[in-house]
């Protein structure tokens, strides 16, 4: 058994376990596979997190920032304008946060990534 410590800084580390057998191509491989799932997950969480206050992405070609807009913004009830432009602004989160099944699934993500 080996142990492969994979540090890209001090947030982002990863143990990984291979075997003396295995040839480095397929450690290599197998390495960045998970390395690779790992930063997808966090991306998808992250998104997750902002779907839920900014809602869903807009056309491409009606994404801007909401203030410079030409056209009239429809805001929902929970309006929040997205800093970045990409998203409607109308997303499902109150001020109390997300509802109780999305923000278990975005909060157990972590653990997902750290296991």
């Amino acid at each position: 058994m080996v142990l492969l410590h994979l540090k890209n800084s001090e947030d982002d580390q990863l143990l990984f376990e291979t075997s003396v057998h295995s040839s480095v191509k397929d450690t290599v491989k197998e390495l960045a596979e998970v390395y690779n799932l790992r930063h997808r997950i966090t991306r998808l969480k992250l998104e997750g997190e902002e779907l839920a206050k900014y809602g869903p992405a807009k056309q491409p070609d009606k994404q801007g920032i909401d203030q410079y807009s030409e056209q009239a913004v429809e805001k929902g009830q929970f309006y929040c304008m997205d800093p970045t432009g990409r998203r409607t602004g109308n997303g499902k989160r109150s001020n109390s946060g997300l509802t109780a099944s999305d923000s278990s699934t975005v909060d157990s993500t972590p653990l997902v990534c750290s296991m």
